[in-house]
């Protein structure tokens, strides 16, 4: 019986590490994304990344309440 909750509390720190690491790497591709759109000094899609990531918040901050 030990050993079942020990092993179910090896997994459940397993899997909150995996979604940690997943969670890491979004942000990361997020970041990259904006680097690029940066990097590529056009104006127009500058202006659509901002705009988008500025509807996305405020869409998610009305969803979640």
């Amino acid at each position: 019986m030990i050993a079942k909750l020990t092993n179910r509390k090896y997994l459940l720190q397993e899997v909150l590490s995996l979604s940690k690491l997943v969670s890491f790497l979004y942000k990361l591709a997020r970041t990259a994304n904006d680097a690029e759109t940066l990097a590529s000094g056009d104006s127009k899609r500058i202006a659509r990344r901002t705009k988008n990531k500025v509807v996305g918040r405020k869409l998610m901050r009305k969803l979640m309440k």
